[in-house]
């Protein structure tokens, strides 16, 4: 958390050996910092080599960011609804970061003649979490090395959304909208 006068940001913070990358959705792309003295260029890649993939992927600097999916429907008369958030974060140094959450609630106020006593509440949430490393061949696909679910290759579309013009990222036909402000794709 970094506070400054009247406002106060939250920040994701990603540390690895000699790297620290901050996130938050206020940023138009994640800030990377390097250790003093930690090897810089050709040295830092001979030190810790880029993932590889099956292909010949690489880190494409244009899809690091965070990238989300978000939906939510509500019940008749107020009575419950569903809410979920998806989003993932590639990282400039090949890691990634994915998270989903959801939750549904439902009420109901119908007749005990039906069957159903009034009142009658139910709810339900889910999490959950992975991480590992990424990387792409060219534009067509993109390969996760997860800590969970091992290796998987999605094919990749870059889109715009249609109402606000915000890249997209689309893995097996699922997009994902930029949770950073960042110029559409051309």
């Amino acid at each position: 958390m970094v506070s400054g006068g009247t406002s106060t940001d939250m920040f994701t913070a990603a540390i690895a050996p000699t790297t620290m990358t901050l996130t938050n959705a206020t940023l138009p792309q994640p800030l990377l910092f390097t250790r003093a003295g930690a090897p810089t260029g050709e040295a830092a890649a001979a030190a810790s080599p880029a993932p590889k993939a099956a292909g010949a992927g690489k880190v494409l600097p244009e899809l690091v960011g965070k990238w989300c999916d978000f939906g939510s429907a509500s019940g008749t008369s107020g009575h419950g609804g569903t809410s979920r958030e998806e989003c993932f974060t590639l990282f400039p140094d090949g890691r990634y970061q994915y998270f989903y959450e959801g939750s549904f609630s439902a009420y109901s106020n119908v007749s005990p003649t039906y069957g159903v006593q009034p009142g009658v509440t139910g709810m339900g949430s889910s999490r959950s979490s992975d991480e590992g490393t990424w990387t792409a061949t060219t534009t067509t696909t993109i390969t996760a090395h997860s800590k969970k679910e091992g290796v998987t290759t999605y094919t990749l579309e870059k889109k715009n959304h249609p109402k606000t013009g915000d890249p997209m990222l689309c893995l097996d036909g699922k997009c994902f909208t930029t949770a950073f402000q960042k110029p559409p794709w051309r």
